[in-house]
């Protein structure tokens, strides 16, 4: 019997003794790790992980209050009173400056929603100080500051807009830095209904076939190499008066006489218009080949079709 309690005994301190030697390994292989993933980061980035570095980082941007967590403003900001608004997308402030509202595009002066575009942001600006955040580029070709702009430091009045449904999420360079938040915003602006996502009664009678936004070689010498073919499900559709553009200001054609076949294809480049073929008569290619989304509105301005599409 007690050699039977020695025998267990030192099975148990060999099993003790495995577990304590393998746990260690474990620790070790994992602080070898997490040494080299700092050493990759210091040589790759130029800084080091430090605690006291993280430490720095959070308290240099971010303020803690009994509201919670707010996002500190670092030195790419700039603050102002607004002392007008020109559109949906644009402010002017006290000193004589003006601002174009980053990563998003509202409608023109009367269009469908530009009004209450306007209006949304008198409301969330007009006599109020705000921050204004720099991204890539300072001034547009209209001398324009390019801007994100916040209320408090907690209200995004980009962001606002396209969440309310009265802005179009709109990246200019393709790299913004919440170019993604803007996407997730009007996703969520699309399921509402209102504004511009407003639905025409025609909404379900045309589709998308065939979308071919990148032409053979450079779009702007194969214009008519960028094409739409769509579909028609309804009877007599007359789309007189409707209106095609994508995500900016500039790419808007209007249809003439016209009444939609079963199918029909749209030319970025100029030609004969036919039952079946329109030529939008452009100069250079108006599809990002990158992402863009196509609307087409009925002559009520409502949305008889959206089509998004990312690369």
């Amino acid at each position: 019997m007690e050699l039977i309690s020695i025998v267990l005994g030192v099975i148990i301190l060999a099993v003790v003794a495995w577990l304590v030697l393998h746990l260690i390994g474990s620790i070790l292989k994992a602080s070898m790790i997490i040494v080299l993933l700092i050493l990759m980061a210091y040589f790759v980035f130029g800084f080091s992980f430090g605690l006291a570095g993280v430490w720095d980082f959070a308290t240099g941007h971010t303020d803690v209050s009994k509201e919670g967590i707010m996002f500190k403003f670092t030195d790419d900001t700039e603050t102002g009173t607004v002392a007008s608004v020109t559109d949906g997308d644009t402010l002017v402030l006290a000193d004589g400056s003006k601002v174009r509202l980053l990563g998003i595009n509202t409608p023109e002066t009367g269009e469908q929603c530009a009004s209450e575009a306007k209006l949304a942001l008198e409301e969330l600006t007009l006599d109020k100080e705000v921050k204004l955040q720099l991204d890539n580029e300072d001034l547009d070709a209209y001398g324009r500051k390019l801007r994100y702009v916040w209320v408090d430091s907690t209200t995004f009045v980009n962001l606002n807009l396209v969440s309310d449904g009265v802005a179009i999420a709109y990246d200019y360079n393709g790299d913004g830095k919440y170019a993604t938040a803007f996407k997730a915003a009007e996703k969520k602006a699309q399921l509402t209904n209102t504004c511009l996502w407003k639905s025409s009664e025609y909404k379900n009678c045309l589709t998308i076939s065939d979308f071919n936004y990148d032409a053979e070689g450079n779009d702007n010498n194969n214009l008519n190499d960028e094409y739409i073919v769509f579909e028609n499900s309804c009877e007599s559709l007359d789309m007189t008066g409707w209106t095609l553009q994508d995500e900016s200001a500039s790419n808007r054609y209007t249809f003439s006489t016209f009444v939609a076949p079963e199918e029909f294809t749209v030319f970025s480049g100029t030609g004969d218009k036919t039952e079946t073929e329109i030529y939008l008569g452009r100069t250079q290619g108006i599809w990002n080949n990158d992402g863009d989304t196509l609307f087409i509105r009925d002559t009520l301005g409502d949305l008889a079709l959206v089509e998004n599409y990312e690369v």
